[in-house]
């Protein structure tokens, strides 16, 4: 009898633990949420996002890089460095954004713009025996 009473006694605390398991589970799935109000009236914060920015027609993904002050993009594309250079100089300027430095370095040409506390750097590398040039596109924004 000793022996009945020793099984019983985890059995009856399992049984316990599964139903409060199961209970859990149920209440968990079946849970709705009182909305107050609706989606459309959530607001964020403005942030420089790379969806904001097109891509040359040509553009392929080399990377993409999420980092804690913003996102940097690497892309390959048949435009030049200069014309890579216009592109983003021609949308960002009409967009409201300042050229706030450029500059070249050997191949490299970097330009750097700012709207309010955000900035975008644009830097064009052709590539040696290649039709190609790398663009590397670093937003950061608060």
């Amino acid at each position: 009898m000793h022996t009945m009473h020793t099984l019983k006694t985890p059995l009856a605390i399992v049984t316990i633990l599964v139903g409060a398991s199961v209970s859990a589970y149920i209440t968990f799935a079946n849970y709705k949420p009182n909305v107050k109000i609706a989606n459309t009236m959530v607001k964020g914060l403005e942030t420089v996002r790379a969806a904001d920015l097109p891509l040359p027609q040509d553009a392929q993904l080399l990377s993409s890089d999420n980092q804690i002050f913003g996102r940097t993009l690497s892309i390959k594309t048949t435009l030049t460095g200069d014309d890579s250079q216009k592109f983003y100089r021609n949308i960002l300027l009409s967009k409201g954004w300042k050229i706030e430095s450029e500059g070249n370095i050997g191949i490299f040409a970097n330009t750097k713009y700012k709207k309010g506390d955000d900035t975008i750097a644009i830097t064009t590398s052709p590539q040696a025996n290649s039709e190609y040039t790398i663009v590397t596109i670093t937003l950061r924004g608060n």
